[in-house]
């Protein structure tokens, strides 16, 4: 039986935060191809033109500039050929008002 590998899109405009998550990712010995994508714009470009195959899943930030995560999820819902992705939201803000459980439950 053949198991392919899904890509990893990881869409932040934090580069620290991406090498922390590289990091991580080589700390548990997950080598999966990585695409970065710095916003939610970029990350639909990256989706819609097949530059990050199929199987994959969405590490997503909240706070970016020009489309933020929630924007993101909410297209990317509409979306019939995206619809169905996997998506894990991470925030490295301790903001109180950011309370990204509450916001993307509905997604």
């Amino acid at each position: 039986m053949r198991v392919e590998r899904g890509n990893i899109l990881v869409v932040d405009d934090d580069e620290v935060a991406v090498m922390a998550v590289r990091r991580a990712l080589r700390q548990h010995r997950i080598d999966n191809p990585v695409v970065v994508a710095n916003d939610g714009l970029h990350a639909l470009e990256l989706l819609r033109s097949g530059a990050v195959g199929r199987p994959y899943i969405i590490l997503l930030d909240i706070n970016m500039p020009r489309m933020t995560g929630l924007e993101f999820l909410s297209v990317i819902r509409a979306d019939r050929d995206l619809s169905s992705s996997v998506v894990f939201v991470m925030t490295t803000s301790d903001a109180p008002r950011e309370t990204p459980a509450r916001s993307c439950a509905a997604y």
